[in-house]
């Protein structure tokens, strides 16, 4: 689910959702930029992870228009990138998946907050 703020300047272009792959991608027109909201559920196995993060980024493919499009993605990848700032307890190790994430993240220019 996403939600808008009833005051944004919001006008939605399009909308692909699957609830079997977890994931909501958008376009949108907000404030005047053309922006990609993308909000996801990755699986919680690594082997999962990786074919979802695949799939994330043809389907990111799919909806880039401009280079210059801004992209903001929210959700939940299931995996820490950084096992110092984001694990408490338990074992803190890297995932295999967190290199499919953060290749993503570097194909789109997208930061982690």
């Amino acid at each position: 689910m996403v939600l808008v703020r009833s005051d944004l300047d919001f006008t939605l272009k399009s909308v692909e959702a699957h609830t079997k792959c977890l994931y909501v991608v958008m376009e949108a027109d907000v404030q005047g930029s053309n922006v990609l909201l993308i909000n996801v559920y990755a699986p919680n196995k690594v082997q999962g992870q990786c074919l979802y993060c695949d799939n994330l980024n043809n389907i990111i493919e799919n909806f880039i228009i401009d280079k210059e499009q801004n992209i903001l993605v929210g959700g939940d990848f299931n995996s820490p990138l950084d096992s110092d700032l984001d694990c408490s307890g338990g074992n803190p190790s890297k995932k295999d998946s967190a290199k499919n994430i953060q290749d993503l993240f570097l194909d789109y220019d997208l930061v982690d907050i």
